[in-house]
């Protein structure tokens, strides 16, 4: 008896492919990207999914990869398209065109506007609070003058590699990005602002959004602009804009007016409030241009970091103290310092540890003797001035709290760049020479930040509306429940499911591992059928 045997992996891929059917995210590719009438077979937005699910469940991007991955799955890719499949239609000449399409400006921006007012659509979102910032890709390439690999100030403290810049805006509270540009590697961050923010409101409208970003997006410029857009911005001001000695003068002059600080807290886990930090708010007056307006700014200090930064203050006292006392001793071989060398050196130490108006220093020129002493009084002062900020923010109705923890959620920015930069989408390392397939693959790895994002504030949504919790997803820890699961933990939960092509006596047969009780709870927080895993073996598939 001849028996035919042949196995496809499936895991995550239904799901994933399911999640992206949701996003109508084919469809909206297909509508604005157009291949050359040459192309057969899959379209370019089937084309993607597929290649976005391979990057999300394999954690690699590499063109020529695709291929024998998917050629083991022909017959699960081909039930999940709802077309036939072929090799070829998964080479990598066509992925590289992919990106090539992938890369043309014009009509990528057109798919942005659309793809993010179907997101909001399908998925009820708010648009009320955008988050902006910039990172850098670095790697091995050939630096061309007029080109966008740069060498320039690397956020991954790599630059003796170019570099590209990517500056992404993303959706609050989700972190679903909306807006993606890649510029040349050696670009100051101020100018990039307004153009991504110009391209959120052609996609989002121009509706007096929250726009959120670190210092850098504090330029007088952006400002200006925002508030004469109708738009409101949050962000902090660098050292430079507010130097120490204004900030200092602004303390002693809200201290000297006898004005109150406010707390800020969180609720702890036994339900008292923990505080966090201590703010106070004064009005600045400003012109940009002819534009007049009055900005809020909002002076706060982080008691955590203050702490820090006193215990460094106290150490770094103690060290020069025992360096000062140090030069006094005699010691066997060493030369003895006098006079001015010894009061030179112990300016020196003093500077070291930035104690200048903490430590006094007395030089006794008959005595050939430094003495120094602590003035009390300054080190308080110079404590009480650790750990403060100033926010910078034109919206009236935000109270002081919501400021403080509007900007302590720009974690979820830079976890969109933790996922591009490492697993799963892994942009760095990337083995890509040419500057458009550069572009168009963040675009493609910025579809994958989505989707994952996406997954994963479905199931936490469903969990809090059903009051529930998932266990099962730790290896190793069973029992452990989380109400947060990550959309990497939520893929890993499908590992080891498999299908089973059987052709005996002429016939095909299909057999798929039943699903476990968490892989079904899964797909049910995410609104998917289980069907999408059962419906692979209903078919007589015919292998070839």
């Amino acid at each position: 008896m001849n028996l035919n045997l042949r196995t496809e992996r499936v895991d995550d891929l239904p799901l994933l492919i399911g999640q992206m059917q949701q996003m109508h995210l084919a469809a909206l590719l297909d509508r604005h990207f157009a291949p050359h009438g040459n192309w057969k077979g899959l379209s370019l937005g089937q084309l993607t999914v597929v290649w976005l699910s391979y990057i999300l469940s394999q954690s690699d991007h590499r063109l020529s990869h695709l291929r024998p991955w998917a050629t083991a799955r022909l017959h699960c890719l081909g039930k999940l398209l709802g077309c036939p499949l072929q090799e070829r239609d998964f080479t990598d000449d066509r992925l590289a065109l992919v990106l090539e399409y992938l890369a043309e400006t014009t009509a990528w921006e057109a798919f942005e506007g659309d793809n993010a007012q179907n997101l909001l659509r399908v998925y009820s979102l708010e648009a009320k609070t955008i988050r902006v910032d910039t990172t850098t890709a670095s790697g091995y390439w050939q630096v061309d003058e007029a080109g966008l690999l740069q060498f320039g100030h690397s956020k991954d403290h790599r630059a003796d590699l170019p570099q590209l810049k990517i500056a992404l805006a993303s959706l609050d509270p989700l972190g679903l990005p909306v807006v993606m540009q890649v510029v040349a590697g050696n670009c100051a961050d101020d100018p990039l602002y307004i153009p991504v923010i110009t391209q959120v409101q052609k996609c989002l409208g121009q509706d007096g959004k929250l726009y959120v970003g670190d210092c850098k997006m504090a330029s007088l410029r952006t400002r200006a602009y925002l508030q004469s857009s109708g738009e409101y911005y949050l962000c902090p001001l660098s050292s430079v804009a507010m130097p120490p000695e204004e900030l200092s003068a602004r303390l002693q002059q809200f201290k000297a007016g006898g004005g109150k600080l406010e707390q800020v807290g969180k609720t702890a886990a036994d339900g008292t409030s923990e505080p966090v930090a201590h703010v106070f708010e004064y009005q600045q007056p400003l012109s940009y241009q002819g534009q007049t307006w009055s900005e809020r700014r909002v002076v706060v200090r982080s008691l955590k970091q203050a702490a820090r930064l006193m215990r460094v203050i106290e150490q770094n006292l103690q060290k020069a103290q025992q360096e000062l006392q140090a030069l006094g001793e005699r010691k066997q071989g060493k030369k003895r310092l006098v006079g001015a060398q010894l009061y030179g050196k112990c300016i020196e130490i003093v500077s070291k540890y930035g104690l200048e108006s903490v430590v006094r220093l007395s030089y006794h020129a008959a005595q050939e003797r430094v003495d120094f002493a602590v003035d009390e009084e300054a080190l308080e002062q110079l404590q009480s001035e650790q750990g403060w900020r100033v926010y910078v923010l034109n919206q009236p109705t935000l109270s002081l709290s919501e400021v403080v923890w509007c900007y302590r959620n720009e974690y979820t920015v830079e976890r969109c760049f933790g996922r591009l930069k490492g697993q799963p989408l892994s942009l760095s390392p990337t083995y890509l020479k040419r500057e458009d397939h550069l572009v168009g693959l963040g675009r493609l790895l910025t579809l994958g930040i989505g989707v994952l994002t996406l997954l994963e504030t479905g199931v936490r949504k469903r969990l809090a509306e059903r009051q529930r919790t998932l266990a099962g997803l730790y290896a190793g820890t069973a029992s452990r429940q989380t109400r947060t699961p990550s959309a990497e933990l939520l893929l890993a939960a499908f590992k080891e499911v498999t299908l089973t092509l059987v052709e005996l006596a002429g016939q095909w047969q299909a057999h798929l591992n039943a699903l476990t009780p968490l892989q079904q709870e899964i797909l049910s927080l995410l609104g998917l059928s289980p069907g999408l895993y059962e419906d692979l073996k209903l078919l007589q598939p015919k292998p070839s």
